[in-house]
């Protein structure tokens, strides 16, 4: 070993003066014997796919404001955060913005069903393609539009966003999809992006002779079992592999939906699981050199197209420094701004940042400027630029012309027609001069002419009916869209509600009238709010619009004025609902030590905007230990209670009683149980609440026997002359001629009622004359004042889970008690039901047992709430005596007006525990 180890130390010393002896006789050595060169290894590639976002900032049911506008933005940068976690290495996106301020007209939109709407790729690639995207070899467009289906036409969004191709029929060959904007939670759209472009991936995967390759985003119940064999335990802590594939057979039998974060786990699968050599042969994108390493700054849009009349635009750069942008000199820093995934009930499911802000551009670069705007980002003011993006100014702009109009029939009736700039959030943008104006019915061109700014197409005697005029303009460097007008004969002269309007609270809420008159004077319509007068946008054709904004929720209501040149005035009074919609915010647990009670519950509310709510005074409830507690509003606007919890541990549901709200599930921990008035909690509603009623599970089946002996702690309604409305002349002497106690319990399969009722003369039979108990549910809970036509509703008017239970508790001396049930089927006797009654001294006790099969739309769950009345018939011999637990319901000779949209409610809770002593 020693011998080796100097003969190694020679060579060392040696090797440098033989080195340069030996390199002629290496590099005379053949190719092949020569040793290995050392290589440069190649930088790492990623598909980088070529994404055009087009923002529709105005449409004719809503204008983005500059808040909005950023907030949509924000979901952009949501949805490239999820792709560039899950699909780092592999794909990346460039995203470029094309920003569209004229109006998109309703038949600009595709009716894909009576009354539905979607955007599709055929409405939007001849402007597209008028505005230079054609040749810039786009892998993907998507386009976000304004939306708002409270608007003027009636007209909804048919889905929430809608993906097909890519397939050769689109800008070449790109993909396409697109999202309404604000139509309902504007958290949904970045949830909606991941989604749909998946679908479109998938599709340039299979085109590029792959098919199968990458999984279907609608299939994540039958891709279930290979996603858990390939990572187990994928969905802990909250879901076992158990759990999710029994989830996945619901899900398939249609019984249950994932919510959002479930769908994240298998979004990201199917990225990350298509191997690296999938993505580097796609036919689409480019196969280019990494970027940087995350954290260096990028922006968030490559180039920004935008027109040339708006002096400012939205800037947006990923990264985890601190950025500014450059703009001809002009530095300005960029604010970090939070951006929020949360799930379908509000549960935020992950954070993250990226940087923006408004930038507004020098006025002399704006104007003058005939090349791209050059716009550097860098770390901070003076520093090196990391990165640089451009803004292209296009002169644009669009026909301001009604829709539709009405016109006497007569020769020559000139129509008003504006060309106007595009500019974001002006209600009326900048008219532009010196263009050239066509207009045809059919083929039949029509006299037009330019006075100024103003356009006046003179519309020769079409005849009776109705007539599409098309109109065009031209003018100098400028790229203008056209519109189409629809004109009709007028009609009799009055101001007309179209419909009732309704939408969520804080929420634009719409209102349209008709104004329909003879001839063609001129009408200025405005309405009146609470004091405010807003005067009304005409649509033509006689109509007249506006959107009221942040109505709180609750009935409303507007006075429309409309008023001609010669003075004459109609009114109409237009009564809006504004539905109590949005989500609610808890803490995730309460804990307190031992011996010291539960922290108040403290609960907030959001709008569907995600704006917090103050001064609403919703009907908010906390259900725990088989506790119903009313939460109360603070100057705030948050909700609090004090909780009565009569166990160590446990849940708190949160729901409201009206309204669209998710419940929300807290969880509450004490070192020891205290002592609460459990039964306190669920007495008469403070003044103003909405009335409830409680029905709590049972430990155990109720003995349907006609003792109230089961009933001692079940909460009951107490109705007599002094507590309940009296509906009929006939009055109670006293209690004892008539009063009532009804309670509700419930199981998994059973809704009990029971009724113990004091009387002092009972009338049996089974017809009209006599005794009854009447329960009246809207299973669903979702009757409003202007659900119905109109207030004294017929059977056939109801809706399909509005019932009314009557209870004949001695339809003669030995038949058991009679439940019967009427609603838009009309009367039948209830199948399954279980009824027993008792008489005793002073009245009877009677109990009833429902299967849950005769009541399919009930919500047999902690929590759940449906629509409640409760009254007592009291035949004596004569007249009727009826006592009413919520409201008054009108009573006339015809009997009782049956005001379904005037109900209390009723809530589900939970089986009390017992009460420490």
């Amino acid at each position: 070993m020693r011998t080796l180890r100097r003969l190694t130390l020679l060579a060392a010393a040696l090797l440098p003066a033989l080195l340069p002896a030996l390199l002629p006789a290496l590099h005379a050595l053949p190719a092949s014997a020569r040793p290995p060169a050392a290589t440069v290894p190649a930088p790492p590639t990623v598909r980088r796919l070529n994404v055009l976002i087009v923002l529709y900032t105005r449409s004719f049911s809503r204008m983005l404001a500059p808040a909005q506008v950023a907030r949509v933005h924000e979901e952009v940068a949501e949805f490239f955060d999820f792709y560039q976690t899950h699909g780092a290495g592999k794909v990346d996106f460039d995203f470029s913005l094309l920003q569209i301020d004229r109006e998109l007209r309703r038949d600009e939109v595709s009716e894909v069903a009576p009354g539905k709407y979607y955007l599709a790729r055929e409405n939007v690639e001849a402007e597209l393609v008028a505005r230079g995207m054609k040749d810039r070899k786009f892998d993907e467009v998507i386009a976000l539009y304004a939306w708002n289906n409270a608007n003027p036409d009636d007209a909804t969004l048919a889905y929430g966003g809608g993906a097909v191709g890519p397939d050769g029929k689109f800008l070449g060959d790109a993909g396409f999809n697109s999202i309404g904007l604000f139509a309902w939670d504007i958290e949904r759209v970045g949830q909606i992006l991941i989604h749909e472009v998946l679908h479109n991936i998938a599709d340039m995967v299979s085109r590029s002779g792959m098919p199968g390759q990458f999984f279907n985003a609608d299939e994540m119940s039958r891709n279930m079992a290979q996603l858990l064999a390939e990572r187990p335990g994928a969905f802990l802590p909250r879901f076992t592999d158990a759990d999710m594939l029994a989830w996945a057979e619901r899900e398939r039998a249609g019984k249950d939906s994932y919510p959002w974060a479930m769908q994240l786990v298998y979004y990201a699968w199917m990225l990350e699981r298509t191997p690296k050599p999938s993505w580097d042969a796609l036919h689409f994108g480019q196969l280019v050199a990494q970027r940087p390493a995350t954290g260096d700054l990028r922006s968030l849009y490559r180039t920004i197209w935008i027109s040339s009349a708006n002096d400012s635009a939205f800037f947006a750069a990923i990264g985890d420094t601190a950025a500014a942008i450059d703009i001809g000199g002009a530095c300005a820093p960029l604010v970090r701004r939070t951006y929020t995934q949360v799930d379908f009930d509000g549960v935020p499911v992950f954070s993250g940042t990226f940087l923006a802000g408004w930038v507004r551009f020098p006025a002399a670069l704006w104007v003058q400027q005939q090349r791209p705007i050059r716009v550097d980002l860098l770390p901070s003011c003076g520093a090196r630029p990391r990165e640089s993006a451009s803004i292209v100014q296009q002169r644009v702009a669009w026909i301001d012309a009604p829709a539709s109009l009405e016109v006497p029939v007569a020769r020559h009736v000139p129509l008003d027609v504006h060309l106007r700039l595009e500019r974001m959030g002006d209600s009326l943008p900048p008219l532009v001069s010196g263009g050239q104006l066509s207009a045809s019915a059919g083929n039949v061109p029509l006299v037009t002419s330019f006075l100024g700014d103003t356009g006046l197409v003179a519309i020769e005697d079409l005849g009776l009916g109705v007539a599409t005029i098309t109109v065009a303009a031209t003018a100098p460097r400028t790229i203008v869209h056209g519109a189409t007008m629809r004109i009709e004969r007028a009609l009799s002269w009055g101001v007309h509600e179209e419909k009732s309007p309704r939408g969520p609270m804080m929420s634009p809420v719409n209102v349209t009238v008709q104004v329909r008159e003879h001839s063609p004077v001129r009408v200025a319509a405005r309405a009146i709010h609470h004091g405010r007068s807003v005067p009304m946008r005409a649509l033509g054709g006689g109509r007249y619009t506006v959107n009221l904004d942040s109505l709180p929720p609750g009935l409303d209501t507007v006075v429309v004025v409309a008023t001609r040149e010669l003075g004459a005035t109609a009114v109409d009074t237009v009564v809006a609902w504004v539905q109590p919609w949005g989500y609610l915010r808890v803490p995730d647990s309460l804990v307190a030590p031992a011996g010291v009670p539960l922290p108040p519950l403290e609960v907030r509310v959001r709008s569907r905007m995600g704006e917090l709510t103050r001064g609403l005074g919703l009907p908010l409830v906390a259900v725990a230990d088989g506790v119903a507690v009313p939460l109360t509003e603070d100057s705030t606007g948050a909700y609090r209670a004090a909780m009565p919890a009569a166990a160590v541990q446990g849940r708190i549901i949160v729901a409201s009683l009206t309204g669209n709200f998710p419940r929300r599930v807290v969880a509450y921990r004490q070192a020891a149980p205290v002592a609460a008035p459990w039964e306190q909690a669920t007495r008469t509603p403070p003044p103003g609440a909405v009335d409830f009623a409680v029905a709590r599970k049972t430990d155990g089946a109720i003995a349907i026997d006609g003792s109230l002996d089961d009933w001692q702690r079940i909460p009951r309604l107490h109705l007599d002359a002094a507590t309940a409305a009296v509906l009929t002349p006939e009055r109670p002497r006293d209690p004892a001629d008539l009063s009532a106690r009804v309670g509700f319990a419930w199981d998994d399969s059973t809704l009990y009622l029971s009724a113990g009722v004091d009387d002092d003369a009972l009338t049996t039979g089974d017809g009209w004359e006599s005794d009854r108990v009447n329960v009246v549910l809207d299973l669903n809970g979702d009757d409003t004042p202007v659900t119905y036509a109109s207030r004294n509703l017929q059977l056939g008017d109801w809706q399909d889970d509005d019932l009314w239970l009557y209870i004949r508790p001695f339809p003669s001396d030995s038949a058991p008690p009679q439940v019967m049930r009427a609603g838009r089927t009309g009367h039948a006797r209830v199948r399954g039901a279980r009824a027993a009654a008792r008489r005793r001294a002073g009245g009877y006790d009677v109990e009833v047992a429902i299967p849950k099969g005769e009541l399919p739309q009930l919500g047999l769950f902690v929590g759940a709430v449906s629509g409640l009345q409760v009254f007592i018939t009291d035949v004596d011999g004569g007249p009727p005596t009826e006592l009413m637990w919520h409201g008054h319901w009108p009573y006339g000779d015809d009997g009782l007006e049956w005001h379904l949209g005037d109900l209390g409610r009723l809530i589900f809770v939970d089986a009390a525990r017992p009460v420490p002593r």
